[in-house]
């Protein structure tokens, strides 16, 4: 009798404090914990997909998120993982952006084709009621129009005849020209896109080389120098020179002397500049393996560092602080302890 009053009391207390009847399912929501780690986990997923993109810009958002997925969303994990898939790829994903960038232009011209067309097709259509008046009147137009489209056909075979004519004007260069014509690409970036090509990635580079050597192929490009900087160079230092000497020794002045050393030193420095870079293109086309495979294990130690510092894990900042010092600073760090 007892234990039957116990179970009673129990039940009309649990009534008491729960939503619904005993038997009833429980229609609660989820708890403040479950809804905090959620939103702690959207957080994560967000700022890691904002660092991926930052890391890897040339990679799309669905191959990012894909590589946060695989990595269980830790960064570090998944840029090495991309990284690997863009050492591996690179010239497959350059190739990539070049056609995409050929199928923006393609799509833009035919769709200039269609509006241009379209215009034409509404000119005929106006011309066409005007030429019912008469059937004279009509035939007049009609030879005019014969006319019109015979002078426009010569107009196009002699366009296409000069741009033919353009094309190798100043030689032909490829890809693999890069090296040589470095200081000219470099001018031409500088000058005309408005960009420095050393703070470019290299897909970019590669992109940004593809369309100079568009312009230059088919002898396009704004100024002769883009062609060949050390000719021109020297074509304005013999004009200058010529042009000292016409005025006659009478006239030459102390300022003709400062201004002739200027040009010759101009001359000098553009030729130093080249050499430098071409100097600096191949020790970066022809670097080993191995160092390469040195400095993206720097990159990621480095990496991992500020990760640590931000996340305030002094001891593991401070360890591959101490990984990533050069070999003469511990030596001589080493050399200056008491225990030496």
């Amino acid at each position: 009798m007892t234990d039957v009053a116990t179970r009673d009391d129990v039940a009309r207390v649990s009534a008491l404090f729960t939503r619904g009847a005993m038997d009833a399912p429980d229609l609660r929501g989820d708890s403040m914990v479950t809804k905090h780690l959620e939103k702690l986990q959207q957080e994560k997923e967000k700022q890691g997909f904002a660092k991926m993109q930052a890391l890897h810009p040339s990679i799309g958002p669905t191959v990012c998120a894909i590589a946060l997925e695989e990595a269980d969303w830790v960064v570090e994990a998944a840029h090495e993982l991309l990284s690997r898939f863009e050492e591996e790829n690179k010239e497959r994903i350059a190739l990539l952006l070049l056609k995409k960038d050929g199928l923006l232009k393609a799509a833009s011209a035919v769709q200039a084709k269609l509006i241009g067309g379209h215009m034409a097709t509404a000119s005929v259509s106006a011309d066409g009621k005007k030429r019912k008046h008469s059937s004279r009147h009509d035939k007049h137009s009609e030879h005019k129009k014969h006319k019109s489209d015979k002078h426009g056909k010569a107009k196009a075979g002699i366009a296409g005849h000069v741009a033919s004519d353009q094309y190798g004007r100043y030689g032909i260069i490829r890809e693999a020209d890069l090296a040589t014509k470095v200081s000219e690409f470099q001018q031409w970036a500088t000058e005309v896109k408005k960009v420095n090509i050393e703070a470019l990635p290299k897909w970019e580079e590669k992109e940004l080389f593809a369309e100079f050597m568009e312009d230059y192929n088919t002898g396009t490009l704004p100024h002769k120098k883009y062609y060949d900087l050390m000719a021109y160079a020297q074509q304005q230092a013999m004009k200058a020179a010529k042009k000292g000497r016409s005025t006659g020794k009478s006239e030459k002045t102390m300022f003709d002397d400062e201004e002739e050393r200027r040009r010759e030193i101009a001359v000098m420095r553009a030729a130093d500049q080249e050499d430098r870079l071409k100097q600096a293109y191949n020790e970066l086309k022809y670097t080993a393996p191995d160092k390469a495979a040195d400095m993206r294990e720097q990159d990621m130690l480095r990496m991992q560092m500020q990760m640590a510092y931000r996340t305030g894990d002094h001891d593991t900042a401070n360890k591959l602080a101490e990984r990533l010092k050069p070999d003469e600073q511990k030596e001589a760090e080493a050399a200056r302890r008491p225990d030496n």
